[in-house]
Parts: structure tokens; C-alpha cells; sequence
């Protein structure tokens, strides 16, 4: 059986007004399908009920699906492997980070009674969480500690975006967290590669000035990919700075600056990826002491930079794609820095199917194929720098991680 459940949700008011009883509802008809449906089909009683399934469980940013970016990609990958493989799929997406806790408690509670019961002690359920962001959610014992026990735990979890969590993260005070797996697709790599390539496309210009827009300054992935653009591209950055809370002083030092990095991430947003009328803003405000080209990692919120750029067209700066192929949004995207968490989920859910488990951590980079840089149609003309410095982009990731 293949109970199939996409909690698609477009970027509107009718996103924020399903988002909870959307959710809710989809969690009573998962636990009702996953308690009644028999394995043939053909017969309810109790002992052709028993279930054999394996079970996806996906955690979402906040707010996060929808944004034809990051969480969209790592969705379509999920339920691509759901489909190949005959699993069932079941995505949350929570309204902000503290219903994030709500539902995660709710739902954990809900499937450990059923996995607990005699009939059901063969079914396998995997959790998956898009983001770090989840990680001092987990961490919270009193909340999480029974379930995150490592001793007979009957669940297995998947975090993304996250380094490796040692035992030195986490105290006696937090959940035991060496039961959650982690996976790591760094940006250096890329980045690196396209810092070459933005050096080629401004090289006509007289003093070209580039910032890269962060979501915040705390999540490695964007601090990875920060340094590896700097690196490749030949610039390096004093601070970063947070434009919600730059001072005088700030503003005054970043207009007179050639490369410059500064996150969008505020009291609203924490995270900074659901800004997208932030980044608007920004590209406004800079319009009177313009950049030439914007390096953003952060997520859904980029799309107020491409919103700008449809706007004025060719007069304004170019923009990095970021996650995914980004050029169909605009002609001044040139390139685009693509991350394969599709194919990383495929590949983890993979090993679970395969193994009953996966890897206590595992990063996937540009050598292995889950990164690379895309160049835009029109911009054939940087396909041979990003070509000639990619086995150089490689060996410079494979460093920096060894450092």
C-alpha cells in the first residue's frame, strides 16, 4: 500500500490559514490509514491488519514549503524515493518554531503507541528534519529525552543541513542525540567555484562591488559557503553584518566596501529564510549605492532579490542562483549553486530500506556529485572558468574540511 500525502502549500494567505488544521487533519487520516488499511486490502481482520510498511516522517522548516527552493527540492526527493519504493509519506509543516515543538511531541507520541503495539513491531519509521534549526529543538530533554533514548530505540532520524553531532555538543541536561544521523551538503566547494566564475563576469567592470546575503551567521552551511565564495572570488569581509540591526556606523562603512556580507535574519524571521520582503528592501536601499552582484544563501528569501531583478531588468545587479537552477526566474541570474538534497534524501532513504539504518554522519559534496555550479543560458561564456577551476574548487573543499 502507498498512502501518499504532499502538504503543498503555496506562498499565500491560504498557506497561513491551513498550515495548523491542514496539518492536524492529515495527521488524524495518517494515523487512521496506518491503523485500519490492511496489507492485502482484502480483509480487516486483526490478523490481516498486521503492517508492514516503512514509514518517512518529514519535519519542514516553519512556514517553509512553497518557497521553490530548498524545502521543495528536499520534498520532491523524499516522495520520489516514497514512490520508487512503496513507502508512506507523511510531511509536517509546522507554522512557526515553537508549533514545531507541539507537533513534534504529538506526533512522536502518536506512532510510538502504534509501533508498540504486538501487531506492528516489524514497522520501521524514519523522521526526517529538514534543517539544523531543528537541533536545539531535539535537545530540549524534558520535552524529547524519552524519545531520543538510545536504547532500543524503535525509530531512526535523519537530520539535514547539520555537521556531525559529537558527544561534547550536548550536556547530561539534554537529550541523548547520538541516535539522530546527520547529513551534511556543504557549499564551500561550489561557492569556491563560483567566486571564479563571478570574478570572470564582473572582470569588465570598474570596481565591481559584491555582498553576499546570508539568512543568519550561526548555520554552517552558510558560513561554508560564505568562505568559500570569498576565497574564490579573492575578497575577504571584515564582519557580517545584520541589516535589521546595522548601525549608522555600519551603513557607512559598508557603502565605501567592495565585497561585503550582511544577514536578513530578525526577531520576525529568526532564521532568515522567510524574508523575502526583507531582501526587497534591501536590493532598494542599495540601488543608491549599488552592488553589482548578490551571493544570497537564504533560502526562500532570495526571491525578493529576483522579484527586484524582474522588475528593472537588465539595469539592475546580477544574482547568484542558490538550492536549485534559478535562471528561469530572471535573465541577470548567471549561474546558479545547486545543492541535490533530492538525490541526498533518495540516497539516505536508500540506505535505511537497504541497511535498516544509516550512518551516524555523512557529507556530500561537490566530488561526490551533490553540489555543482550551474551556468545560466547566455553566460556560455563562464562555463570554461567554472570547468577549468573545478578540480581545484574540489581539493579546496576536501581542505577546508580537514582543518
Amino acid at each position: 500500500m502507498l498512502f501518499f500525502m504532499f502538504a503543498y502549500k503555496e506562498k499565500s494567505c491560504f498557506k497561513k490559514k491551513t498550515s495548523s488544521s491542514f496539518v492536524l487533519f492529515f495527521l488524524f487520516l495518517a494515523v487512521f490509514s496506518f491503523l485500519s488499511c490492511s496489507g492485502d486490502g482484502e480483509s480487516s481482520s486483526s490478523e490481516n491488519t498486521k503492517i508492514q510498511e516503512k514509514l518517512v516522517i518529514v519535519f519542514h522548516l516553519p512556514d517553509g514549503l512553497g518557497d521553490n527552493s530548498y524545502n521543495d527540492i528536499l520534498t520532491y526527493g523524499i516522495h520520489k524515493a516514497a514512490i520508487e519504493n512503496n513507502l508512506l509519506v507523511y510531511d509536517v509543516s509546522p507554522t512557526d518554531w515553537e508549533d514545531s515543538v507541539a507537533k513534534i511531541k504529538k506526533v512522536f507520541a502518536s506512532y510510538r503507541e502504534i509501533i508498540g503495539a504486538e501487531e506492528n513491531a516489524e514497522v520501521s519509521v524514519l523522521f526526517v528534519f529538514a534543517s539544523e534549526g531543528y537541533l536545539d529543538i531535539l535537545r530540549i530533554k524534558e520535552e524529547f529525552g524519552e524519545y531520543l533514548s538510545s536504547s532500543e530505540n524503535p525509530f531512526t532520524y535523519l537530520l539535514f543541513e547539520s555537521e556531525e553531532i559529537t558527544p561534547d555538543y550536548y550536556s547530561s541536561e539534554d537529550s541523548d542525540l547520538s541516535v539522530l544521523s546527520t547529513v551534511y551538503i556543504p557549499l564551500y566547494g561550489a561557492s569556491y567555484l563560483a567566486g571564479k566564475v563571478s570574478e570572470t563576469l564582473l572582470s569588465e567592470k570598474e570596481n565591481p562591488r559584491v555582498t553576499a546575503l546570508l539568512a543568519n551567521d550561526y548555520m554552517q552551511f552558510e558560513i561554508d559557503g560564505l568562505e568559500g565564495f570569498a576565497q574564490g572570488y579573492g575578497k575577504s569581509y571584515d564582519k557580517i553584518y545584520n541589516y535589521t540591526g546595522a548601525t549608522e556606523e555600519d551603513v557607512a562603512t559598508m557603502k565605501n566596501k567592495d565585497f561585503v556580507a550582511k544577514t536578513i535574519n530578525s526577531s520576525e524571521d529568526i532564521h532568515g529564510f522567510n524574508s523575502e520582503e526583507t531582501a526587497y528592501k534591501i536590493a532598494y536601499n542599495d540601488s543608491f549605492n549599488p552592488f553589482d552582484l548578490y551571493f544570497p544563501i537564504c533560502g526562500g528569501s532570495i526571491h525578493g532579490l529576483l522579484r527586484y531583478n524582474r522588475e528593472h531588468g537588465a539595469d539592475s545587479f546580477y544574482t547568484a542562483g542558490m538550492d536549485s537552477d534559478m535562471s528561469i526566474y530572471s535573465s541577470q541570474v548567471p549561474f546558479s549553486v545547486v545543492r541535490h538534497v533530492d538525490k541526498a534524501a533518495e540516497f539516505c532513504i536508500k540506505q535505511w530500506i537497504t541497511d535498516g539504518k544509516i550512518p551516524h554522519y555523512q557529507r556530500l559534496g561537490l566530488e561526490e556529485g551533490y553540489t555543482e555550479l550551474v551556468i545560466s543560458k547566455g553566460y556560455e561564456n563562464l562555463s570554461q572558468t567554472a570547468e577549468e577551476n573545478l578540480s581545484e574548487a574540489i581539493e579546496m573543499e576536501k581542505k577546508y574540511y580537514e582543518n
